[in-house]
């Protein structure tokens, strides 16, 4: 039983180092391939562009917060909500303030 289960695991071990090199050995993939491996990249892009480190964040965050806060959307909220609304418009404001208190001690530092 034993001898079946070390068997097992190193033909496990030996289709994931196949993978690994086929992967990025530079070799042409097979479409199925990169589907398979769609749902991981979207789940680390995105993990990556919002997160405080992404640079995608850093770069659409302030003109999404001024599309808001300029938006009819944003006017109609605030008939409808009144102070709640308004409470929304100075935590996006805040945000931004973070925002530009981030990039300017990335500048500072680098």
């Amino acid at each position: 039983m034993q001898v079946q289960d070390r068997q097992a695991e190193l033909i496990l071990i030996l289709q994931d180092l196949n993978d690994y090199n086929r992967w990025f050995s530079g070799q042409p993939r097979s479409l199925l391939d990169r589907l398979r491996y769609v749902p991981t990249l979207l789940c680390h892009a995105f993990g990556e562009m919002f997160s405080m480190g992404g640079q995608l964040l850093d770069v659409l965050y302030p003109y999404l917060c001024l599309v808001y806060l300029a938006s009819s959307l944003d006017f109609l909220l605030k008939a409808l909500f009144g102070l709640q609304s308004v409470f929304d418009d100075c935590f996006v404001i805040l945000l931004l303030f973070i925002m530009y208190h981030k990039v300017v001690t990335q500048r500072l530092a680098g």
